[in-house]
């Protein structure tokens, strides 16, 4: 089953493109300018809330309702809505970077050759 799989990098792509599945990275960049974790959040939380009740995706949301909610997020707030620099931004042990994915399955290719 394994041999015959293959991965249609197109569907994949846009299965992953909500980006409501990148708003956690939002709150890291928060954190990472010295918001406290609790209030980044809160500021998460409602910019998703809102996102959610307007049905306007979160990347799209107006600049007028970030700035009230959280003015740390503006200048290149919508940089964060990339899966692929999300991704590579995960380089932890066992994190979905590509570098250990491709790690992961160099290992297991030849443990299973």
């Amino acid at each position: 089953m394994m041999a015959a799989l293959t991965v249609d990098a197109g569907v994949a792509s846009r299965a992953s493109s909500d980006p409501s599945l990148l708003a956690t990275d939002l709150a890291d960049e928060l954190v990472r300018k010295g918001v406290p974790f609790r209030r980044a959040h809160d500021v998460v939380g409602r910019l998703a809330a809102e996102s959610s009740r307007t049905g306007v995706p979160l990347n799209l949301l107006p600049e007028e309702f970030v700035r009230e909610v959280s003015p740390e997020l503006l200048g290149g707030w919508h940089s964060y809505f990339d899966t692929a620099r999300s991704l590579s931004a995960r380089a932890a042990t066992g994190a979905p970077s590509p570098s250990n994915v491709d790690g992961e399955i160099a290992r297991w290719t030849a443990a299973l050759a």
